[in-house]
């Protein structure tokens, strides 16, 4: 065993108990730290980012889930462009925050070029199955053959592709304490996230070159 003892078992059942009990109101203290980030740091901040999106023909919906403040952005077809979400990660010994954000790439990039009015780019015949495509000879589970791949990487390679990011957020300190944390820092990290995931979405309306 690795933790000393004092020869003395009721003195050590003591202090066992003991530090529980300190353990114990440390963790219950920063579930009160959590809900006070979520409540007044968190909400307010999402709710804010939302307003401003609206200007911008977005809708939006914030929402605070036991554990978490969410934002999700949808465009005005309805479909949903970016989901970004704060948490407070709560351990004995401090209050964490993590943003979660995510959003599928292959519809977001389809509904970019719908809004532009351009025409979808056709798949190479080397990287995507063709819509009619039917079982290949190496996936010999279907009466249908053919000598592309079957039916189980067609559904793969049309399905969106699914990004997530979780992190810490990008300006928190180990000496920092929770309270610390501003509006403006939320603000400003899920405007670089969002940046970044509607870049990645258009990049095929960009030069390859």
């Amino acid at each position: 065993m690795d933790t000393p003892t004092s020869g003395n078992w009721q003195a050590d059942l003591s202090d066992l108990f003991a530090t529980l009990d300190r353990e114990n109101q440390a963790f219950t203290d920063n579930l009160s730290r959590q809900s006070a980030f979520h409540h007044d740091t968190a909400l307010p901040a999402l709710e804010a980012a939302a307003e401003a999106l609206r200007a911008h023909a977005r809708t939006c919906e914030t929402g605070l889930d036991p554990e978490r403040v969410y934002l999700i952005i949808r465009q005005l077809t309805g479909e949903v462009e970016f989901q970004y979400a704060v948490m407070a990660e709560v351990r004995i010994e401090a209050v964490t925050p993590y943003i979660h954000c995510w959003f599928e790439e292959n519809q977001l990039a389809e509904a970019i070029t719908k809004q532009k009015g351009q025409p979808e780019p056709k798949p190479d015949d080397d990287q995507a199955p063709k819509p009619d495509d039917k079982g290949g000879d190496e996936q010999g589970d279907d009466d249908k053959g053919g000598d592309d791949q079957g039916g189980d990487d067609k559904k793969k390679a049309e399905e969106p592709t699914r990004t997530k990011t979780m992190e810490i957020l990008s300006t928190w300190q180990a000496d920092r304490r929770i309270e610390d944390v501003t509006r403006e820092e939320i603000l400003n990290d899920f405007v670089q996230h969002y940046k970044e995931a509607i870049e990645l979405a258009r990049t095929q309306l960009h030069n390859t070159d």
